[in-house]
């Protein structure tokens, strides 16, 4: 009988000890305070762009009016001759919620003429210094725009020279400037916003 009185004193033991560790147990979770949750949001990327060119009757870079044009629908640049520069102005801004680097990438149509690329330049003094045949191409990459604020950046097509009858008839077709918004890293946000 003592065996037995001495497992019953042991079983007694283990379900008190099993009941006392769940109400403690409870006790903790019971009076544990949960916090609120905590959202994280990424900021919003947006672009506004608008392209212009430049009213200019000489087609030599400069109009003392500074008037430009904003392009809205497909534009033909027809009966070039060389030295001809034709001036554009892009306007993009940030409409975003943070501060971004603006890429601009200049995209050709893969059917023009390679020869008559060959004349035709893109040249430009800021951000970088780009005097170049026209091909497609990051015009520029990682320039910071301040959230709500407008970057503008001036280009020229220049038409370098021809080469006789060799390219009567031939066109050029910009397809696309793709502007593309990338958020600046965390380290760099003081010095935008």
């Amino acid at each position: 009988m003592k065996k037995t009185t001495f497992i019953a004193k042991i079983l007694l033991f283990i379900l008190t000890l099993s009941a006392f560790l769940g109400s403690a147990i409870f006790a903790w979770v019971s009076f544990v305070d949960k916090s609120q949750p905590i959202m994280l949001y990424s900021g919003r990327l947006n672009a506004e762009a608008k392209l212009f060119i430049l009213q200019n009757p000489n087609f030599d870079g400069k109009d003392v009016n500074n008037e430009y044009t904003e392009i809205t629908n497909a534009y033909q640049i027809s009966h070039v001759q060389p030295g001809q520069i034709y001036s554009f102005k892009l306007e993009v801004k940030n409409t975003g919620t943070i501060p971004a680097h603006l890429k601009v990438f200049l995209e050709i149509d893969d059917t023009n003429n390679e020869g008559l690329l060959d004349v035709i330049h893109i040249a430009f003094n800021e951000p970088n210094c780009m005097n170049q045949k026209l091909e497609s191409m990051y015009l520029f990459e990682k320039q910071p725009i301040p959230k709500l604020e407008t970057y503008v950046f001036y280009f020229n097509i220049v038409i370098k020279e021809f080469l006789g009858n060799v390219y009567s008839g031939q066109s050029v077709v910009i397809k696309n400037l793709i502007i593309t918004l990338d958020q600046i890293q965390a380290y760099n946000r003081g010095i935008y916003e």
